[in-house]
């Protein structure tokens, strides 16, 4: 939400008061008591002053509108915003918005993260989300799934076990099939996860961006990042080898996302 109002600083344009002098004293008698109301005047407050068309109370004629007086007919008649505090502003706005954990952009449209927790709801939600890539065999929470429901995404379940050893356990066709949605942007905005948003969840993009033409020595370093310490090498194997294999990979060029190389 945004507002558009803009309020009026406290302290007065010193440009403009050169050009609006300050009512001059008729009692030259009384130097100190015009310099306190210069002081005042140059201060935070902007408040009008009330005047008469007749005359002050003392019976002199009115005196000509000072500066601030002016500044504020310059705000044409703005509201006191300060009374509209920052939770009206943020009324519809949850107070904090959690990303999952490993959470990034991989590229417009496309998001990578760990499992999602109840706390992380908020946060996807903001995303629009249609389809998510799930990486895991264990089925989803039910309180995973009923958030899914209520924001209309569909699930994409590709059971891969945790690869430890040589990837033996999942097929070409698994990832032929993920990367299809991952390149359709009719499935997008798309969010890829495994259990911790590493290993399994790293492989494929590192094949998204091997699909890309991404240099290895770059897909190593970004999967490096993400898995840290626990890096595996059967990993980079495995897209290292994929390498070789995705121009079997069919695609629709009409649904292809710009940042696609092809």
């Amino acid at each position: 939400m945004s507002v558009r109002r803009e309020r009026l600083g406290g302290q007065a344009n010193p440009d403009l008061r050169e050009k609006i002098p300050l009512e001059e004293e008729e009692d030259e008698g009384e130097e100190e008591e015009e310099e306190e109301g210069s002081e005042r005047a140059e201060g935070a407050r902007v408040t009008k002053q009330p005047t008469s068309k007749s005359g002050g109370a003392d019976g002199r004629e009115a005196s000509p509108p000072k500066y601030v007086d002016l500044l504020e007919s310059l705000a044409l008649e703005p509201r006191n915003v300060d009374l509209v505090s920052s939770q009206d502003l943020n009324a519809d706005m949850p107070d904090e918005l959690y990303p999952p954990k490993n959470f990034a952009m991989v590229e417009k449209g496309i998001y990578r993260s760990a499992y999602p927790t109840k706390k992380n709801f908020d946060f996807l939600a903001k995303l629009g989300l249609k389809s998510v890539v799930y990486l895991c065999q264990e089925e989803y929470s039910r309180q995973v799934l009923q958030f899914y429901r209520q924001e209309g995404i569909t699930v994409y379940q590709h059971g891969v076990s945790g690869n430890k050893e040589p990837f033996v356990d999942i097929s070409d066709e698994m990832i032929y099939s993920a990367l299809q949605r991952l390149l359709d942007v009719s499935f997008h905005p798309i969010l890829i996860h495994c259990n911790q948003g590493k290993h399994r969840t790293g492989s494929l993009v590192g094949c998204l961006r091997a699909m890309n033409h991404w240099s290895m020595a770059a897909i190593f370093d970004e999967y490096r990042r993400f898995a840290g310490n626990k890096a595996r090498r059967a990993d980079q194997q495995f897209i290292e080898l994929f390498h070789r294999k995705f121009p079997k990979v069919k695609t629709d060029p009409r649904q292809h996302p710009v940042w696609f190389l092809g």
